[in-house]
């Protein structure tokens, strides 16, 4: 199957993510992946998710972060359990289309334009404005698996 890519997706069911698998047993290293590193766009829980991982929804970073999207009740998600967490489909709010931040005004420069020079010059503004590992969205090596994935991290200059 082929489709067009424009939002980062993460597998919370850890089949689809190597890194989070890995990290599964440390709930700081976890978080601290999944929110401060790779920053998946949505995020869904539903059914036993939401129990296995309601310690997500209560960290300050998701609260911040991420909006609700309210027409998900219509999908039919339902939690058994009283667990303190919620069923749903949350967006984050930095890439929602009305925001001003630096990586949203990127991604629609991009999708007007897919220029590689751009790309490069950005990158270059953020290296030099914010250290040489300043526009590295994700990157970690666990258990021989590499997983780098190249962005602004939220310090584009928007040149």
């Amino acid at each position: 199957m082929s489709f067009r890519k424009r939002f980062l997706i993460y597998d919370l069911g850890l089949l689809g993510s190597p890194p989070l698998a890995a990290l599964r047993d440390d709930k700081k290293a976890f978080t601290t992946y999944l929110f401060d590193l790779a920053a998946p766009d949505f995020i869904g829980m539903h059914g036993g998710w939401v129990g296995a991982y309601s310690y997500l929804q209560r960290d300050a970073r998701f609260i911040e972060r991420y909006i609700f999207v309210p027409g998900a009740a219509k999908i039919g998600f339902w939690t058994p359990w009283g667990v303190g967490a919620r069923d749903g489909i949350w967006f984050r709010s930095d890439m929602a289309s009305s925001s001003e931040k630096p990586e949203r005004r990127f991604f629609d420069d991009l999708q007007k334009r897919l220029d590689p020079k751009r790309i490069a010059a950005e990158l270059s503004n953020c290296r030099n404005r914010y250290g040489r590992f300043a526009c590295v969205k994700a990157s970690s090596i666990i258990g021989g698996i590499c997983n780098v994935s190249v962005a602004c991290s939220g310090h584009c200059s928007l040149s």
